[in-house]
């Protein structure tokens, strides 16, 4: 982090014994002045299984993902299956990204 509404991101890769980082592959994000909402796709694959699928820019903070109230998965991933409880019938995801834009989906799980 530079400050507060800007990081570096870098790739490092290794050159025989020593890490070097490339200069080439540094860009930055300004988290400030990102204003889009995280896109979230959810897509039930089974009776207790739904895939969820983020599209954003930047890089997202936390992903909360509950079924019927509680908690079942957090993390910051972008693409991931989420595994039910038997019984269990609703499933609301909510993504956050590092600029504070957030937004949500919510799922019915078909009957089996």
């Amino acid at each position: 982090m530079l400050d507060a509404d800007t990081m570096i991101l870098g790739q490092h890769t290794f050159d025989g014994k020593y890490g070097v980082w490339e200069s080439a592959e540094l860009s930055t994000l300004n988290a400030g002045h990102d204003r889009s909402r995280p896109s979230i796709s959810v897509t039930a694959s089974g009776c207790r299984t739904a895939a969820v699928r983020i599209r954003d820019l930047s890089v997202l903070d936390a992903v909360v993902v509950r079924a019927d109230g509680r908690l079942v998965r957090r993390t910051a991933r972008k693409r991931f299956r989420v595994h039910v409880r038997r019984g269990g019938r609703r499933i609301a995801v909510r993504a956050t990204d590092l600029a504070g834009n957030s937004s949500s989906r919510r799922l019915r799980l078909p009957r089996c």
